[in-house]
Formats: structure tokens, sequence, C-alpha cells
């Protein structure tokens, strides 16, 4: 059976590691912006007194990674 599937060359093993890693670089940018959104819309909501303040961190947060 391994000698009908073909051995990656080394400039398509380099070309998919590169992308894995853009694409894990966005995921954490992403992720980390998140966060960062979120904490701030929790604080700015407590400073408010804005009842369920967590709960709408929350959903920002989440909401973040929506385009």
């Amino acid at each position: 059976m391994d000698a009908l599937s073909p051995r990656p060359s080394a400039q398509t093993e380099r070309i998919l590691s590169q992308a894995a890693a853009t694409v894990r670089g966005h995921a954490r940018g992403r992720s980390a912006l998140a966060a960062v959104q979120g904490a701030f819309v929790l604080v700015a909501m407590l400073v408010l007194g804005v009842p369920l303040a967590a709960t709408i961190a929350l959903v920002n947060f989440i909401g973040a990674f929506v385009p």
C-alpha cells in the first residue's frame, strides 16, 4: 500500500508547515483580542452598573470569533 501513495516533497512539507504556523498564529491572535475585548466590556459594564455584566462580556468574547 505504501508503494501507491507518493511521498510528499520537501517543498510540500515546507508549505504545509508554514500554512499551519499561519493558522496557529491567527487563532492565537484572535483569541487574545477576544479576551481583551471581553475583559474591557466586563470592566465597562461593571463600572456602569449593568446587570448581567459577566454574561454580556462572555457573549462578547464568543462573538469576537464570528467574522
